[in-house]
């Protein structure tokens, strides 16, 4: 069995507690339903696991490559849905970890606002995009060629963000969608709004550690491929996890701070500046036609 440090046990242990105050009743460590893989927290009237994956204990180190779809997998072959939260998400976003959290669980306290009361608002002002989306998505903010929002008594609820696409089969990449509340049909809105202007296809990816894609079975999207887990880095010193592509082999030559060897590989090159590998579960990528 590996160790799990003192900080990685204590997230774990946060994260059981705040489940339990929210009224649910929870098994800890349960080894016996996809045995020999141990769930960390096992939520049995939701039928609903939650795993607390350190960035170092849960690195290349310790995990192999898979290690994170099998056991997402192995929940899916006996009917539970697995949330996996990872190290720095509860760390650093845990305020927008609690609050994704709590909506799948079924407890949230957010208010409810059904979407036929709302207006579209097809320009909201970028500095109300960024707040809605940094206090309510995981990944924060991020560009787009086009941004839909949904107003309730003219604050800014909700909002959709597409990127238009190049030189790929789909027309649009749809890379955002968040609520402040709870709108029962507002992603369904949005959509039709943003499809009344713009013709194409549009693709998106549902993150395994977080969703099911279950929004978009809903709306009509079509899964066509699942996507093999991908990586990022960490240093051990600090178990943030750093997007890979800020680790490109021409990014260890521009950098003077970095260690280079123009005969490395990229994964040499990250070995040699102390950077460790961290996969997650992959991803399901779904088309709207």
């Amino acid at each position: 069995v590996t160790p799990l440090s003192s900080f990685d046990s204590m997230g774990e242990v946060q994260l059981a507690d705040w489940i339990e105050e929210l009224g649910l009743t929870i098994e800890r460590n349960n080894r016996t339903i996809i045995k020999p893989l141990e769930l960390d927290i096992f939520i049995p009237d939701k039928m609903i696991a939650i795993e607390f994956n350190g960035c170092y204990w849960h690195s290349e180190i310790y995990r192999d490559k898979n290690y994170h779809y099998n056991k997402w997998k192995a929940c899916q072959a006996v009917g539970i849905r697995l949330i996996q939260v990872w190290e720095d998400d509860w760390t650093y976003r845990q305020d927008v970890a609690k609050n994704m959290l709590s909506n799948r669980l079924g407890v949230s306290n957010q208010q409810s606002v059904y979407a036929r009361k709302t207006q579209i608002d097809k320009a909201p002002h970028r500095e109300e995009v960024r707040e809605l989306l940094d206090a309510n998505h995981i990944q924060g903010f991020t560009g787009s060629s086009e941004c839909y929002g949904l107003r309730f008594e003219g604050r800014l609820i909700a909002i959709l963000l597409l990127k238009k696409l190049g030189n790929e089969d789909e027309d649009w990449d749809l890379v955002r969608y968040a609520t402040s509340c709870n709108i029962p049909g507002g992603f369904t809105k949005l959509l039709k709004a943003f499809r009344n202007d713009h013709p194409g296809s549009i693709k998106t990816f549902a993150d395994l550690s977080w969703s099911n894609g279950d929004l978009y079975h809903q709306t009509g999207f079509n899964m066509v491929k699942r996507l093999e887990p991908d990586y990022s880095y960490i240093i051990k010193s600090d178990p943030q996890r750093m997007h890979k592509f800020g680790f490109r082999k021409d990014v260890f030559k521009k950098d003077p701070n970095l260690k280079y060897d123009p005969a490395m590989t990229e994964a040499e090159l990250a070995q040699l500046n102390g950077l460790i590998r961290v996969y997650d579960s992959g991803k399901l990528k779904f088309v709207l036609k």
